[in-house]
């Protein structure tokens, strides 16, 4: 975009000056940085404060550094700015102009707040040197040095030694010879919150006196931690040669041990084929320019338990394959329902598991039986006896069981029974042709039970497919998937913000087989690559994990194995 820049110099005697600049750029960077377009030439201003860019006619704001940004009076860390706004940043005052037909965006700069004579003043009076006290350079020196050497060399050392314990990592009964305070004088960064409990015991990390931390002591806590390939498959990757430390590095801060910035993934994944040419992954970079389309996981044989991973762009689009009957359409259709029942939301049923990572298993007692209980049950003189769900085959059992006590008891008054089934308590024992009898008509009603609770209208059929070819009937076996995403991790807590259908089209759902997870576009709506603006900025880290499940624990980084690779 091109850029008008007018630099406003006010005069002790009331006159304005205006210097105009025209900058041609991307975007415009605002700071004392002299790579900045818009320069804030004031030590109270940081290097770079904000930036302006400008996407599809509108001009966006967004914070750069932890000085307070204001527009229009109100901080702000991100908006949209417009002509006439005014934006404070330390002691200047950009102001939004309306800009003419030939250039994009004019601004105007005034420095409101000068510094004055009063900063020169006290630095005047600030100033101290040697010559002005009884110290020489010499015996300042010597000084100094001999207690930079005791304080920072010979007590941690001391302290080293004298204050180990057998068992670093674990709590010592034991006074310490010298404070503790002695060893936070080597420390260079405060610890991270998972490593706080024992970071006053320097020796639980650093084994050896000057050492840096082997791989054998993270170990020592994290020997479950599972690799990131397949070792055996992939013998000769740098990967398998990087220490513990050269991701994880400590003393940076409360925020973690774990890097955030991409470069660590894409360093390989930009080019995989290059470093791993029999690997299955695709190459992949900045999530916002030459991320992949998704892959799904999806059922392809529920019987076999087996699922496959398919790509959300093909055509035509990926199948789910649970063994399921089911319609999101008619389930969310309000008007559908009798007024009495229940109006269900994406929530009656997708509730996310704590922390609100994947969904809780969809299970026919917790979120379907309120609806669909009645379904199983088979005689109307019985209502509070039901077929058992999940297993067709004691379902049928049931039914067979109760008709046949219900035929041997007697006392049945239905009036199309025979009389041996009819009859009064109280009677003589059943004769063997009466007991052949009475059963011949329990098997006849069991059977008429079965197929009312195995219909399709209204039955087990309404969500099942169902084998009548058999003796028995069976029911396909249903494998519901819970993690579509396997190689990546969502957070829907982090979205509830986000209606549900803005991502899923569930209304428009009428069949199982259906995948509704959203495809990257719509994820890119909202987050961006790491140096993304006005979206959130989103690297590898933030949806994958780099330790993998399955692969096998880390091994010790000795210099053994890295000869072997």
């Amino acid at each position: 975009m091109l850029a008008q820049i007018n630099l406003v110099t006010r005069r002790p005697r009331g006159g304005v000056s205006l210097k105009p600049t025209n900058v041609t750029a991307e975007t415009l960077r605002l700071g004392r940085g002299t790579a900045n377009e818009v320069l804030l030439p004031d030590v109270r201003v940081g290097v770079a404060e904000a930036v302006l860019q400008l996407r599809d006619g509108t001009l966006y704001l967004n914070q750069l550094g932890t000085n307070p940004v204001q527009v229009n009076g109100a901080p702000t860390e991100a908006t949209v700015v417009k002509p006439d706004d005014e934006i404070l940043i330390g002691p200047y005052k950009i102001t939004v102009v309306e800009p003419p037909a030939d250039i994009d965006v004019v601004l105007t700069v005034e420095l409101i707040n000068p510094l004055g004579d009063d900063f020169a003043r006290l630095q005047a009076q600030s100033v101290v040197g040697l010559d002005q006290t009884w110290l020489s350079k010499r015996r300042t020196a010597w000084l100094f040095g001999l207690a930079v050497l005791i304080l920072f060399l010979v007590l941690p050392v001391a302290a080293y030694f004298l204050n180990g314990t057998s068992d670093p990592r674990a709590p010592s009964q034991t006074a310490r010879v010298l404070p503790a305070v002695i060893d936070q004088t080597w420390n260079v960064g405060e610890i991270s919150n998972p490593h706080k409990n024992f970071s006053r015991e320097c020796r639980a990390c650093h084994e050896g006196a000057f050492s840096g931390v082997r791989d054998e002591a993270c170990l020592t806590c994290h020997s479950t931690t599972q690799h990131h390939v397949d070792v055996q498959r992939f013998p000769k990757l740098v990967i398998n040669r990087i220490p513990c430390g050269g991701c994880h590095q400590e003393h940076r801060g409360a925020h973690g041990v774990i890097i955030q910035a991409q470069e660590l993934c894409t360093d390989c994944h930009l080019n995989l084929k290059a470093t791993a040419s029999n690997a299955e992954l695709r190459d992949v970079g900045d999530f916002g320019r030459n991320h992949p389309e998704f892959k799904v996981a999806v059922v392809t044989d529920a019987a076999a338990k087996t699922v496959a991973r398919v790509d959300l762009g093909t055509q035509p689009g990926p199948v789910d394959r649970p063994n399921m009957k089911f319609s999101h359409k008619g389930h969310l259709d309000s008007t559908a329902w009798p007024r009495e029942m229940r109006k269900l939301t994406c929530g009656s049923c997708h509730v996310p598991n704590p922390g609100g990572g994947l969904m809780q298993p969809i299970t026919f007692a917790r979120y379907c039986a309120e609806c669909h209980e009645s379904a199983l049950k088979f005689e109307a003189t019985a209502l509070d006896r039901a077929v058992p769900h999940g297993n067709a085959m004691l379902a049928q059992r049931a039914i067979k069981d109760f008709y046949a006590r219900v035929a041997l008891e007697g006392n049945v008054s239905d009036p199309a029974a025979p009389d041996v089934v009819r009859r009064r308590p109280g009677a003589p024992p059943l004769t063997e042709p009466e007991r052949l009898e009475a059963l011949a008509w329990a098997n006849q009603r069991a059977n008429a039970a079965r197929n009312f609770v195995f219909d399709d209208r209204r039955g087990c059929g309404t969500c099942h497919d169902i084998d009548r070819s058999g003796a028995e009937f069976a029911i396909a076996p249903v494998l519901l998937q819970t993690h579509y995403l396997s190689k990546g991790r969502f957070n829907h807590a982090k979205h509830t913000t986000v209606d549900c259908e803005s991502c899923h089209a569930a209304r428009q759902s009428s069949v199982s087989s259906d995948v509704m997870i959203p495809g990257i576009e719509t994820c890119r709506n909202c987050h961006g690559g790491e140096a993304a603006s006005a979206k959130v900025r989103s690297t590898c880290i933030t949806c994958h994990d780099f330790h993998q499940p399955g692969i096998g624990p880390m091994r010790p980084y000795t210099k053994a194995n890295k000869a072997g690779n």
